[in-house]
């Protein structure tokens, strides 16, 4: 098989959740001399963070960013790594990025900052993000303004039980 072959074998069976056969493919694809871009990094770090393989997902995925500063989705997988390994400051850096470059990544960011504990001292940026990404969907439709509402509070009532369970 050709590098292409295994990196489209690879996509198949990371788009039907199976990432550790995805990683498999991807490393034949970059033995075999794939030309690296920041697509093909981005798809290779999220099947490591898929695995749990989070230094190896933060290493690839930054690839990406360096290679295409201004993909916002490689920021928000980042972001992902990062949360993952509790480096919740690094990871609020990376949402906020991928909500610069894309305004409309921010349910997403938001979906991922709910994980972000406040007791992790990042309290006043927790709200500064979701007070970003409301005022920018205020022009999209009602559902969308609930859902992030929705969201939101779910982030909060996450981290009160976080608090609250501490020693």
């Amino acid at each position: 098989m050709k590098a292409q072959e295994y990196y489209e074998k690879g996509l198949a069976y990371q788009n039907d959740g199976f990432y550790s056969k995805a990683l498999i493919c991807y490393d034949a694809a970059t033995k075999l001399g794939l030309n690296i871009d920041n697509i093909v990094s981005y798809n290779i770090g999220i099947s490591y963070l898929n695995t749990g393989s989070y230094d190896e997902a933060i290493e690839w995925l930054i690839k990406s960013v360096k290679l295409n500063p201004d993909d916002a989705e490689a920021y928000c997988g980042l972001g992902s790594a990062y949360c993952s390994k509790m480096d919740y400051s690094q990871a609020i850096e990376c949402f906020e990025m991928a909500i610069r470059l894309k305004p409309d990544n921010a349910i997403k960011a938001m979906a991922y900052t709910k994980h972000i504990p406040i007791w992790a001292g990042f309290f006043q940026r927790y709200i500064k993000i979701m007070t970003k990404q409301l005022s920018i969907l205020k022009w999209q439709s009602n559902q969308t303004l609930i859902m992030c509402i929705i969201i939101a509070i779910w982030g909060i009532l996450i981290a009160v039980k976080e608090i609250m369970t501490m020693p």
